[in-house]
């Protein structure tokens, strides 16, 4: 049988389908990069989680639009008091 693909946001709903699938041959985590504040925050818990269960983790990178992303940085999604992370867009 082929493998078998988890979308993995970080949080806890995703992170509880990893923990029950994650003896399943094959298995993969994806997790969806995007300019938004919340982007880092979201990729490390995603990374501890696919790291804790052993499990491969893809990352893809999409830009949403920032229509409604009020004061994000185009680049790296940083905003408010948090500052570009490797880019100077904000």
């Amino acid at each position: 049988m082929g493998s078998k693909l988890v979308l993995l946001s970080g949080g806890v709903d995703s992170a509880a389908i990893v923990a029950i699938a994650a003896n399943r041959n094959g298995m993969r985590a994806l997790h969806v990069v995007y300019n938004h504040p919340a982007w880092r925050a979201e990729s490390t818990s995603s990374r501890a989680v696919a790291d804790h269960f052993g499990i491969p983790l893809d990352l893809v990178s999409v830009e949403l639009p920032h229509t409604g992303i009020a004061d994000a940085c185009p680049k790296c999604g940083a905003s408010g008091k948090e500052s570009c992370h490797d880019c100077s867009g904000y």
